[in-house]
């Protein structure tokens, strides 16, 4: 049977985009890949799997239960926790080796409980709130709180961290919060605490604030080939996109001038026009945002959405495509020909970040791997 649609994940992209990387920042600084939340839609063991072998030091996931899901796959690979996790999930991060990001004494507290009761010991970085507003300790509370986990047994703290709020647009704002990362670091080593691992730089600070990658960066975005905005003077890595999402056409239908398309009768039609209808809508994760605003590529040209996106199909005007016949490749994100539509450029047509476009895509929506 055929799929609806497909995406298709080139690893050959996910292990250049790390080489790539690893070039950029210089053989001191490690490499954590973030695969939380399916690796962005991409596929996490996959991903891992790739990022690994080209040279990563690290894995980054939100979850305990990702954590666990790439611990069974690669038992000596050093898996970071970015998210809070229930204390109940102490013992699992220590059974499975999972290195979580602490922002509070009662989570330290239940890892080193946990530790003890299965006989292990758990590294953890305190993470440091310098103006995101999320997780973290508060500046002034962090060598406080070093100072209490520092005295607990079988727990031991390896690294710092913070997360910029506005790296890719706000380079005071940036600038700030890395100070403030710098004050906190300075006064939890006044503790004599040792901290072998420090970082800042996520994919945007990584290419525009090279002071910020001291010896970790954790490129999300731009493992998968896709590029933060960046000033012109930037300089930006030679990446590949590593997802292309295909689906086909299902009919195509000869439609006279002043016909109406789709819920709503957004659109109507101003001369007779052929129209084809594609196997991708909301259900399958393609926005319904794009609904009169986005296009496709079909035979190499670009094809406009008309009318609103549906659950499960989608409308395009082929007039000016006549190759355009059912069972035609569409695509939605990637190349055909010379044309490509990339995730940056869906992003910005309906105001979301890249992120949210590669993770909208559902289970109706397999991953092939090339």
């Amino acid at each position: 049977m055929i799929p609806r649609i497909v995406a298709e994940i080139d690893l050959a992209a996910i292990r250049q985009n790390i080489t790539e990387i690893r070039t950029h920042v210089g053989l001191r600084v490690d490499v954590m890949p973030v695969v939380k939340a399916d690796a962005y839609g991409h596929g996490a063991v996959e991903v891992a799997r790739e990022a690994l072998v080209a040279g990563a030091e690290w894995l980054g996931v939100a979850s305990v239960a990702e954590g666990i899901e790439l611990r069974k796959v690669f038992p000596g690979a050093a898996i970071c926790i970015f998210s809070p996790f229930a204390l109940d999930e102490a013992e699992d991060i220590a059974a499975n080796r999972l290195i979580p990001f602490i922002s509070d004494l009662e989570s330290a507290r239940a890892l080193s409980r946990a530790a003890q009761r299965v006989r292990t010991g758990v590294r953890m970085h305190i993470e440091i709130d310098t103006g995101m507003g999320r997780n973290g300790v508060s500046v002034e509370g962090a060598a406080r709180l070093a100072e209490h986990i520092s005295r607990m047994p079988s727990v031991l703290i390896t690294g710092i961290l913070t997360h910029f709020s506005a790296a890719e647009s706000d380079p005071v704002l940036t600038e700030r919060q890395f100070a403030l990362f710098l004050k906190a670091r300075k006064e939890i080593e006044a503790t004599d605490t040792t901290l072998p691992h420090l970082h800042c730089a996520a994919s945007a600070a990584m290419l525009r604030y090279p002071l910020t990658r001291l010896n970790l960066v954790r490129p999300g975005l731009l493992t998968y080939g896709i590029v933060p905005a960046m000033p012109p003077e930037a300089t930006v890595p030679a990446l590949k996109p590593a997802m292309t999402v295909k689906t086909y056409i299902g009919l195509v239908r000869e439609l006279p001038a002043d016909s109406t398309i789709s819920y709503g009768s957004t659109f109507v039609t101003s001369r007779p026009s052929r129209i084809a209808v594609i196997q991708a809508g909301y259900g399958d994760g393609y926005p319904r945002a794009l609904s009169n605003k986005g296009s496709v590529l079909i035979c190499g040209q670009r094809a406009k959405i008309v009318g609103r996106v549906c659950m499960d199909v989608t409308m395009v005007d082929v007039t000016d495509i006549p190759n355009a016949q059912v069972g035609g490749e569409v695509v939605l994100i990637g190349q055909q020909g010379d044309e490509r539509i990339r995730v940056e450029e869906v992003a910005n047509l309906i105001s979301t970040t890249d992120h949210d476009i590669t993770t909208r895509f559902t289970a109706r929506v397999p991953r092939i791997y090339v």
